[in-house]
């Protein structure tokens, strides 16, 4: 009986437990429903109207605007070299001298060989002449003098090739001396005082670049060459050049060659940029990102890149309407800066969204309030 009695006991403390936790769950449900949504503060800004440039961008190089590689027109022996490694060179300054000697010698042997055919030459003329008169009373024969007529005429022709030998002699002479072609940069030097060249050797002594301008190549797709022509026969187009990775604006220039072919393999056309390089921040071979300028829109639409967001039907920003985060598909067109201009989905003057908390939501309740970077 007694063992009946504390069963129905614990039970009875059972149900009291059970419904107490009942009543707790209930009463924690029903506050929150009575509780507010949490109201997310947001910073906004105004769409805008502004003039922005027309921009086509494409990864492009550097070329040196004038490139001499520097060979040894005859073969000898370097004997000095006149400049330092990386110096910068003046157009006809001296760069390298070759052992002069053999050149000198053989200029010599020329003009004595000329010396002695002109002496020749001048003997048998005087004999010609003499042969000439007395050939009239017959102390001479016709047949000695047309011998010594001839032997003139070889000897002449003795002499003009003794000329063209010393005219030759004393050009490789001056080859002995090798000035600069072109001012610039000079690069590596790949001899030494005393080593043999060759003349016309496919090796450069070195290589000299042009570098106060250069030229940006780079290439345009097809389906943008029509417009590239139409905005360039307006005047000249201006291109910004960038780093590679477009951090950092490392010069300024005007296209100045748009090739007459299209590539059948890229499906592109060259284009090339001048610009200055007072800085030489541009070098031969630098890879670059090209941003060419066709025109300025005066009046697109912009706002900040960074209230832009992307779903899976693409980009759309949050719209602060009647105190709630509005979804907004949009059409971006371009991106230039921290600024992107867009051609459809938005309308001046309304408010974009910039920072929010990042579990905002289509319809979630908002206060603009202060800069929340910290939550962006």
């Amino acid at each position: 009986m007694k063992k009946m009695k504390l069963l129905q006991r614990l039970a009875l403390i059972a149900i009291i437990i059970l419904l107490i936790l009942i009543a707790i769950k209930w009463l924690s449900s029903e506050k929150m429903k009575v509780l507010p949504p949490t109201i997310a503060s947001v910073n906004v800004v105004k769409v805008t109207e502004q003039s922005m440039p027309v921009l086509l961008e494409a990864s492009g190089s550097v070329e040196a605007l004038a490139s001499a590689n520097v060979t040894s027109q005859i073969t000898g022996i370097i004997k000095g070299i006149y400049f330092n490694i990386g110096q910068h060179v003046a157009q006809n300054q001296l760069l390298f001298e070759i052992d002069p000697a053999p050149f000198e010698s053989t200029l010599r042997q020329a003009k004595a060989n000329l010396a002695r055919d002109q002496a020749s030459l001048n003997s048998d003329q005087m004999d010609l002449k003499r042969y000439a008169a007395l050939v009239k009373s017959g102390y001479v024969s016709q047949q000695q003098y047309d011998q010594t007529l001839s032997q003139v005429q070889i000897d002449q022709a003795t002499v003009n090739a003794d000329k063209q030998l010393v005219k030759q002699a004393e050009i490789e002479l001056t080859y002995t001396k090798i000035l600069s072609p072109i001012a610039g940069k000079t690069g590596n030097v790949l001899v030494k005082e005393g080593d043999l060249v060759t003349a016309a050797s496919a090796s450069p002594l070195v290589t000299i670049n042009q570098l106060d301008s250069v030229l940006v190549d780079f290439n345009l797709p097809q389906n943008q060459l029509t417009r590239l022509r139409l905005y360039h026969q307006e005047g000249p187009l201006s291109v910004q050049v960038m780093s590679e990775d477009g951090d950092i604006l490392l010069g300024e220039g005007t296209v100045n060659f748009i090739d007459n072919n299209i590539s059948a393999t890229t499906g592109t056309v060259l284009v090339k940029a001048q610009l200055a390089n007072p800085k030489q921040l541009l070098w031969p071979g630098l890879l670059v990102r090209v941003k060419l300028v066709l025109t300025l829109e005066p009046h697109a639409m912009v706002i900040p890149t960074e209230s832009i967001k992307i779903d899976q039907q693409g980009n759309f920003v949050y719209l602060a309407e009647a105190g709630k985060a509005v979804v907004k598909h949009i059409t971006v067109d371009r991106q230039i800066g921290n600024l992107t201009v867009i051609s459809k989905g938005l309308s001046l003057g309304e408010e974009v969204i910039t920072v929010s908390p990042p579990n905002i939501d289509d319809g979630d309740p908002i206060v603009i309030g202060p800069n929340l970077k910290g939550n962006e």
